[in-house]
């Protein structure tokens, strides 16, 4: 890798309404690695950006370079939580309430009426941040 990277482990969350559910939402969760660029575009997700994590360090950082990158990552996540990162969550509901609908066609409830809704809950909590920086 050619360019310093962040690397986001994000809880995505989202509300599911099954059909014909009285009573409430169903609450499901998740855990994504999410990799961005400088410039803030996702680079990689899920075992694609975990796998950036597992290249052996070849050295390790004086503390105010360290403080930069943790800021520079920080700053990037916020920028990137509710563009890319919300979108990818969307995207992610959409998936999500699609196997659903799948899965009931399969057990032959698909003609019964309107699929699962799923919507994301936003934002996804960052519950890691990392910074890869090329080695020299």
């Amino acid at each position: 890798m050619s360019t310093v990277t962040t690397v986001l482990l994000l809880r995505l969350r989202f509300k599911l309404t099954p059909p014909g559910r009285r009573g409430g939402l169903l609450l499901a969760e998740e855990a994504e690695a999410v990799a961005l660029l400088p410039d803030g575009a996702i680079l990689a997700i899920g075992d694609a950006a975990r796998a950036l994590l597992e290249v052996q360090a070849a050295g390790d950082l004086a503390d105010a370079a360290r403080t930069r990158m943790v800021a520079a990552g920080l700053a990037r996540a916020s920028a990137a939580l509710p563009g890319v990162v919300a979108d990818h969550a969307r995207t992610r509901a959409e998936a999500l309430a699609s196997d659903h609908d799948r899965v009931r066609a399969a057990d032959g409830r698909r003609g019964t009426g309107p699929g699962v809704l799923v919507e994301a809950v936003l934002p996804p909590d960052v519950i890691g941040l990392f910074g890869v920086v090329p080695a020299l």
